[in-house]
């Protein structure tokens, strides 16, 4: 499966308790799946599937991930050993194809129609 980094900010929703949560981070498309890399007040990298918003896994912002995420350059590096754990993690994926489907109809059962992703000018977002 391929791996690509999206260099573009995107805004993306993740499903929470009770409601689709706005954040901004990068895609990495693993093969035909996506999902988004988050930096989140909690001091952890949320990596979650775009198309349920839930969860894949967390990364700690620990000395080591702060060391390779220091520049533009080595984040999208960063980013790509991510999405090669991904790869590795999705293992079959009939498997995980059937557990994309069942998450998203519990998301939409839950929290109705997942808001669509888009593109985030940075600037705008410092201003």
């Amino acid at each position: 499966m391929e791996i690509k980094v999206n260099e573009q900010p995107q805004r993306f929703y993740l499903a929470w308790e009770d409601k689709w949560v706005e954040v901004v981070g990068h895609e990495i498309k693993v093969g035909n799946y996506s999902f988004c890399a988050i930096p989140m007040p909690t001091g952890v990298i949320n990596v979650s599937e775009i198309t349920t918003g839930l969860k894949f896994y967390e990364l700690p912002m620990n000395a080591y991930v702060l060391s390779k995420t220091d520049t533009k350059e080595k984040t999208f590096e960063f980013l790509e050993k991510v999405g090669e754990s991904i790869r590795r993690l999705i293992g079959n994926t009939n498997v995980f194809d059937k557990q994309i489907i069942q998450g998203r109809k519990n998301t939409e059962k839950l929290l109705g129609k997942k808001p669509e992703t888009e593109n985030v000018d940075i600037e705008e977002l410092i201003k």
